[in-house]
């Protein structure tokens, strides 16, 4: 289930962005909930019940608590990679502000229905590669790395060594970079080298034959995989993988 929240005093506008994603939803055939607050305060109270989401909409302008105090409550509790950030306004003065809490677009009002739907193509993309697991067998037991965890696959000596965000860290598997590649190829990984699986959405830069990792690491571009995992990369920042 996709949880949605939309926090803005404007009835109307709240009542045209609910309708244009209950209509996605339907088309996409989507299970999702959405949850419509007027005001900041309310909606910290259900984040303080446990309530947690996966794409919210803040008005900018808010009664008392603006959005963008809203918006940082939320990005102490959720980072990008577990929670999709939109704000609305109908003005520009406060966009350079939004920049530190990493939304995913900014709408002025009044709403523009296939730019919000264009977006929430790509966060249900996104949010797909986030929610699921490279799965492995320890010990008889089966343990899961979120993939949004994962940095980059090296193989070792008939090994995979597997690069984890914010954390030096690594995990042993006993599996083929070919196999992680068939299991996840259609997400956000691909083969760059005959050593290295990448995750595309952790390459911050692609030059002089190497990929930059979020962690500075840089991973070499074989000359076999070079063009297609760029391809790969570029094609996940238009948002069209």
């Amino acid at each position: 289930m996709l949880k949605i929240a939309i926090c803005d005093d404007d009835q109307g506008c709240c009542g045209q962005l609910e309708e244009i994603l209950r209509g996605y939803a339907k088309k996409e055939k989507l299970d999702m909930r959405i949850q419509v607050f007027y005001s900041a305060e309310d909606m910290l109270a259900s984040l303080q019940e446990g309530n947690l989401y996966d794409v919210v909409y803040l008005d900018i302008r808010l009664p008392q608590k603006s959005g963008v105090e809203l918006g940082h409550a939320l990005r102490q509790i959720q980072d990008r990679d577990v929670m999709s950030l939109f704000f609305i306004s109908g003005e520009t003065d406060r966009c350079m502000e939004l920049f530190e809490l990493e939304p995913v677009n900014f709408y002025h009002k009044p709403l523009d229905e296939k730019i919000i739907r264009r977006d929430m193509d790509k966060v249900v993309r996104r949010s797909g590669s986030a929610r699921k697991s490279l799965n492995y067998t320890e010990n008889g037991i089966v343990h899961g790395i979120p993939l949004g965890d994962v940095l980059y696959a090296e193989a070792l000596r008939k090994r995979v060594v597997i690069h984890l965000r914010n954390t030096s860290e690594t995990v042993t598997i006993r599996k083929t970079l070919r196999e992680l590649e068939q299991e996840y190829g259609a997400l956000d990984f691909c083969l760059c080298h005959r050593s290295y699986l990448v995750n595309v959405s952790r390459v911050v830069k692609a030059r002089g034959g190497y990929f930059t990792m979020e962690n500075g690491d840089r991973i070499p571009l074989g000359d076999k995989y070079r063009y297609s995992a760029i391809e790969k990369w570029q094609r996940y920042l238009l948002g069209e993988n």
